[in-house]
């Protein structure tokens, strides 16, 4: 019953919300606002050792009736008109994801990642009500030090009492990743057609159709990154605000998650104007609250938000840890990067000629956009500076 109301609550805050912030509807903002009032409330009261029903409820309700009793707007509920052609893809994808969760359905959450962190973590949170640190016996110790947003997802799952719910909590965040590929494209000037295709074609690419039924918490970080370069590349005020919302989840779900962000920096600093302070300001407090509570948890108790990895430049060590990283040249890394895209090591990574098929039109793309801004080309750069980046880690 409690999960119920918890979940009866979000949906009116989320509404609440999005009509003091926004004139129209929008289902992006609104999934958005869905899951970062989950990862905030669980992070404050985890942070207290709070984390009972009750207290989730009343912090929950005590939203609902702060939003209440301020002032009200009225959002207008519009939603476009979907062509034949479009919706008929829609219900392709539907359909196959429908199928996906009917058979998943009776599965119990049997993966690797969640059988040996993801679910014992959001035990241990559920067990001591708290996120303290928990321990870790089959695996590597990192995982004990990696931020715990996205585990926190599963957390709320618990307390629904229905195990195989575990298997779906990344659905809704293929939905936002979907919908953010949808509103790129349309913001780039791509026609309402190809964008529907482009979205429908994330949502069906292998690693996202497979890894959305698993309990993991890539797809949760993947998601969170379309959703905030959308946010902060499409200049308006209230986006700043979601931006920052978005990226608490992105760096607070995994520590790849801050290289994402660092090249988010471009669109705030092009699209920030003085008017946008106090949206800003406020992004930017939930973001240290809920994305950085994780890597300020650690270097309170370790002297190293990273721990147990060293950070270090040159030969200088900024954050002595216990884990170092073998040196190599650039080019053998870059190697190594790159087979990974060509030779899978898991059964939810896209074959070789998928990727190969992939970068192929990628590199295409960025030679057909020479005529294009500089942040177009900026946005289909990315996904090579990544891939140097992880090879310089």
């Amino acid at each position: 019953m409690n999960f119920f109301f918890w979940n009866f609550f979000l949906f009116l805050n989320s509404f609440l919300i999005l009509k003091k912030l926004r004139k129209d509807f929008s289902l992006l903002h609104f999934l958005i606002l869905y899951c970062f009032q989950i990862a905030i409330v669980f992070t404050i009261l985890g942070g207290f050792h709070l984390l009972y029903p009750l207290y989730i409820t009343i912090s929950f309700l005590s939203i609902f009736l702060i939003l209440i009793f301020t002032k009200k707007e009225r959002i207008n509920l519009k939603f476009p008109d979907i062509p034949f052609y479009n919706s008929s893809i829609l219900l392709f994808v539907i359909s196959c994801y429908a199928l996906s969760i009917y058979f998943q359905s009776f599965l119990p959450p049997l993966t690797t990642d969640g059988l040996l962190y993801h679910l014992p973590f959001a035990i241990h949170y559920y067990k001591t009500h708290s996120l303290s640190l928990p321990p870790i016996f089959f695996s590597d110790i990192a995982m004990t030090y990696y931020p715990f947003v996205g585990d926190i997802f599963y957390l709320f799952a618990i307390f629904s009492n229905n195990e195989s719910l575990l298997n779906f909590v990344q659905i809704p965040f293929m939905v936002i990743g979907a919908i953010s590929v949808y509103l790129l494209m349309k913001k780039n000037n791509f026609s309402e057609r190809l964008s529907i295709a482009g979205a429908c074609l994330f949502s069906l690419l292998k690693p996202v159709f497979k890894e959305s039924s698993l309990c993991f918490v890539d797809l949760i970080m993947a998601s969170m990154f379309l959703a905030s370069l959308y946010f902060f590349s499409s200049g308006k005020k209230e986006d700043l605000f979601f931006g920052f919302l978005s990226s608490s989840i992105l760096i607070g779900t995994k520590n790849l998650g801050i290289i994402y962000f660092f090249f988010l920096l471009p669109f705030i600093f092009k699209n920030f104007k003085r008017e946008f302070k106090i949206p800003l300001f406020a992004g930017f407090l939930f973001f240290i609250i809920t994305g950085l509570s994780g890597y300020i948890r650690n270097f309170i108790i370790t002297k190293n938000p990273f721990f147990p990895a060293t950070i270090s430049i040159g030969k200088f060590r900024i954050f002595p840890g216990i884990y170092l990283y073998l040196d190599g040249n650039l080019f053998s890394h870059i190697k190594k990067v790159f087979l990974l895209f060509l030779k899978p090591v898991s059964h939810i990574d896209p074959s070789g000629p998928i990727s190969f098929f992939l970068f192929f039109f990628l590199f295409l793309s960025i030679i057909i956009s020479r005529k294009e801004s500089f942040y177009f080309k900026y946005i289909l750069f990315l996904p090579i500076i990544f891939v140097f980046s992880y090879s310089l880690i």
